[in-house]
């Protein structure tokens, strides 16, 4: 049994691309891995489209099949990623903000790291003046890993974990974003839940409110289970079926026509 689509391997001048951009991963021209493969994905691409009487340029390379190529030629030349370890200039900005989490009521853990994403990219902007623009590398920090350092050093110098508790006027909205979502259920184009989730987020920042995507999912789906909750029966009250039992005693007597119980006449 063959597969379709054939499976067709990686020619020549697809590898050397690859390869090259491996290499300027390495190098530091490149954000990350994902900014290589899109890179390389377009120059695939147009090979494809310099060499249409080729087998391979008929197959579109996917970006995680771009990805796992320049991944595969990293770990050949076991090259270390760069910037696994956070500086000293780092940590101290990390830190610093980290204590002011700790001192504020109630803590706002994602606007304290954006300050602090912010500040790190100032300061690698400043370091980057003078440096040719062929040798300038972007912001190694993305804002994911300053908020996860952010919010692991806060905790570890004694934050609490509290949840800041919904006000009427924000229930008011989650309220009306359930009711819809709950109004076009079972209809034809109806509203998701990370589409309601998104709609809500969006007016509780039009109305000065600071509330996440997540928590605004979290928020309808704390209703929904509400409403189970009040809707459903107790087990003590639920009807149970009667169990049918066997008569005990009575044996079924299984009874045949009389020309197939007498043998031979």
């Amino acid at each position: 049994m063959t597969r379709w689509p054939p499976r067709i391997r990686w020619s020549a001048p697809e590898q050397r691309v690859c390869r090259r951009h491996a290499r300027l991963l390495q190098r530091g021209e490149f954000r990350s891995a994902s900014h290589a493969t899109l890179s390389a994905e377009h120059e695939i691409a147009q090979l494809h489209r310099k060499h249409p009487s080729e087998r391979w340029a008929c197959v579109r390379r996917t970006h995680d099949a771009v990805l796992r190529q320049i991944l595969k030629w990293v770990r050949a030349s076991r090259w270390k990623w760069p910037h696994a370890t956070w500086s000293p200039e780092e940590n101290e900005v990390l830190d610093r903000y980290a204590r002011g989490i700790v001192k504020q009521r109630p803590p706002n853990v994602t606007r304290t790291a954006q300050v602090c994403w912010g500040e790190l990219e100032r300061r690698h902007r400043r370091k980057q003046q003078g440096v040719p623009p062929r040798l300038k590398t972007p912001q190694p920090r993305s804002f994911r890993a300053v908020l996860i350092q952010v919010r692991m050093r806060s905790l570890a110098m004694g934050r609490t974990k509290c949840q800041i508790i919904w006000t009427s006027a924000e229930m008011a909205i989650a309220l009306k974003w359930w009711r819809k979502l709950l109004r076009t259920r079972g209809q034809y184009g109806r509203l998701s839940l990370s589409g309601a989730s998104e709609c809500m987020m969006t007016e509780l920042k039009r109305d000065g409110f600071d509330r996440t995507q997540v928590a605004c999912q979290g928020k309808i789906r704390e209703l929904c289970m509400g409403i189970r909750r009040r809707t459903a029966t107790p087990i003590s009250r639920r009807r149970q079926s009667p169990v049918r039992q066997a008569p005990r005693g009575r044996h079924r007597v299984m009874e045949f026509p009389a020309h197939r119980q007498t043998g031979q006449d």
